[in-house]
């Protein structure tokens, strides 16, 4: 693990960081306010949380994150990652955190870029390096791979209850009165926060909890029990509606 000190000159445009981790292992809060950052995630899994949401980034994807977000990063299996640093500015602006598809060629490319340690402006080579790396990240498609967290007290005791025990089977009702709430304010806490219903959004937490478990070796049988499914093929259809693929495909 290789790491560094700050930069102050305003030449560098890129800096970068290659890191290797035993499952379990949480990389401590961080805030860079003139910095985005390219997580990449080449073997293992990893969740990035912030104060307002949570983005599960399976192996041979990466999440964007815009300069001035704190991220807390946690690591599921044993994960091999390259951070990319862009400075505030350089080039195309990234407004909100994303997951996205990482194809060989990027794959090659952020390697190489951690394997130089950082690219300066003043380097034509690097620059346009840093340039093509930007241009492809905003050409690929994002993955729906985002689970916002409510800012509500109320409901943010809901959301540790359910990540504690994605199996939970119980109603809004009963939900709701664990957390000390009733149904309906409940229901207006999501509706105006998230605007999605608390079933659909308990759904987006059993399905981040899977692909967890997944990236961590489970099988799908027993990832189906352990997040409330009855069968392994109704956690397999219901996957498939959410992300269009199988769990074997969208792996693969």
């Amino acid at each position: 693990m290789r790491h560094f000190e700050p930069i102050e000159t305003s030449d560098v445009i890129v800096r970068s960081n290659g890191v290797s981790f035993s499952h379990g292992h949480i990389y401590p809060r961080k805030n860079l306010p003139d910095w985005h950052q390219l997580v990449y995630a080449q073997r293992g899994a990893i969740t990035v949380k912030t104060d307002v949401g949570g983005w599960l980034v399976p192996p041979q994807r990466a999440v964007l994150v815009p300069a001035g977000v704190a991220t807390e990063i946690h690591l599921h299996g044993r994960v091999t990652m390259s951070c990319l640093y862009f400075r505030l500015n350089s080039y195309h602006e990234i407004e909100k955190v994303e997951v996205v598809n990482v194809s060989p060629v990027l794959c090659e490319l952020v390697l190489h870029i951690v394997s130089l340690g950082l690219l300066r402006k003043s380097i034509d080579s690097e620059r346009h390096l840093a340039m093509v790396v930007i241009d492809l990240l905003q050409s690929f498609a994002k993955e729906p791979l985002e689970l916002l967290i409510p800012m509500d007290h109320r409901a943010r005791k809901v959301f540790s209850l359910l990540e504690e025990q994605p199996d939970l089977s119980a109603s809004l009702h009963q939900v709701a009165t664990m957390a000390g709430t009733s149904r309906r304010t409940m229901e207006r806490v999501f509706q105006r926060e998230m605007d999605i219903s608390f079933g659909r959004w308990r759904q987006q937490v059993r399905m981040m909890i899977a692909l967890r478990l997944l990236a961590e070796g489970e099988s799908v049988t027993s990832v189906a029990l352990n997040i409330g499914y009855s069968t392994a093929s109704s956690f397999i259809y219901a996957f498939r509606q959410v992300f269009g693929q199988s769990p074997g495909e969208f792996f693969r």
